[in-house]
């Protein structure tokens, strides 16, 4: 039977991609011709569905790249703005100034909310843009809220500005006797390496049965841990150290439920996640940064993990051009491993689309495969 098209989440997308991948390796040769048929009619059902959505989640990056695009200008509006708020303008031009940026500030408040709206709603996902959400196939009970799919670009904004992360700083003691300054620093936390947690050790000062249960369950029941993620108190999920514990597991979970203000600004941490694989699939970690906190050194390490992830470089990037090397040799690889069954354009990322050499490259390997068959 035909299989109907129907609208994919990330899941669903890597579920086609698998039973494509299979397809491809199925030696034609020994099935009759009516398996072939049926074969090649699933084959062309499957990549139309990722085709469409590739395309949605293509689209939902777009929007997102234009909020963020809106933010910005706003933003920098109001700096401006602010700078011109001076005591020598008369009362007429204050209250005009004032006026105006109440305005801006409750377009940007406007703004921020449907950016919530944006990553709270998934969108079909593929390998175009990022993570997303709608079902087509079958998904865990007992996941509340999974994060944004695969390869649709979205962040999850917030209103307000974040906060740098909270690090322990020495108090100053310019002024104090040794004594006392001694006394000071070593009340200073310091981290500890600690096997359990990733090399660092979970501040438990005020969630420590929080942190022991969790981390229990975690071993014993993924699914179930991860579904109680988003309750767990704030200051577990600013915790680096118990994060990466949960990203081991997952990830893009670690990364969408990641405190916004602290560790989702947190490079050392962004670098550590995008070198992660997600053996479970749910999502890519990098659709669930935010777009600012996707440096060059957190893309290099994503793309050097998948190079699919090339499509989050910006040419304006240190190491960008690395970071095309990389993906090249890594596409090869792949299109040499999938053969016949490839669509290059499906299956590379734009820029490796566009490099027309490149491209050529690819085709020619996919030739000569299917050359040697015959």
């Amino acid at each position: 039977m035909k299989k109907q098209i129907v609208t994919l989440d990330e899941k669903g997308y890597q579920v086609n991609a698998d039973r494509l991948t299979a397809i491809a390796e199925t030696v034609l040769g020994t099935l009759s011709d009516e398996s072939v048929l049926e074969l090649l009619a699933e084959r062309r059902t499957l990549e139309k569905e990722n085709t469409a959505y590739e395309r949605e989640r293509d689209e939902k990056e777009q929007r997102v790249q234009a909020a963020a695009a809106e933010r910005q200008a706003i933003e920098q509006a109001l700096v401006e703005l602010n700078t011109s708020i001076t005591p020598d303008k008369d009362d007429d031009t204050l209250l005009a100034l004032v006026a105006e940026r109440k305005k801006l500030e409750a377009k940007l408040a406007a703004l921020g909310e449907s950016e919530e709206i944006v990553v709270a709603d998934p969108i079909p996902e593929a390998e175009a843009s990022e993570p997303v959400e709608e079902k087509s196939v079958e998904e865990p009970e007992k996941i509340i809220e999974s994060p944004v799919a695969e390869e649709v670009a979205e962040e999850p904004a917030a209103a307000s500005k974040p906060e740098p992360v909270a690090e322990a700083v020495a108090p100053a003691i310019a002024d104090v006797e040794p004594e006392e300054a001694t006394k000071k620093e070593e009340k200073v936390p310091q981290k500890i390496l600690d096997e359990r947690i990733g090399g660092e050790r979970i501040n438990m000062a005020t969630s420590s049965a929080d942190a022991k249960e969790f981390l229990q369950l975690l071993e014993e029941n993924p699914d179930d841990a991860l579904s109680r993620l988003e309750s767990l108190p704030d200051e577990l999920k600013k915790d680096k150290g118990f994060m990466l514990k949960v990203a081991a597991v997952d990830p893009a979970y670690a990364m969408h439920y990641a405190d916004a203000k602290t560790l989702k600004k947190n490079e050392e941490f962004n670098v550590k996640i995008a070198s992660m694989n997600n053996p479970r699939n749910s999502g890519n970690p990098l659709a669930e940064m935010l777009s600012e906190a996707r440096t060059a050194p957190v893309v290099m390490a994503a793309v050097k993990n998948d190079f699919r992830n090339l499509r989050y470089a910006m040419p304006d990037m240190e190491g960008y051009t690395d970071m095309l090397e990389i993906a090249k040799k890594q596409a090869r690889e792949k299109v040499k491993a999938l053969g016949q069954a490839v669509d290059l354009r499906m299956f590379l990322p734009k820029a490796l689309r566009d490099d027309q050499a490149f491209l050529e490259e690819a085709e020619q390997i996919i030739k000569d495969l299917k050359e040697k068959q015959q």
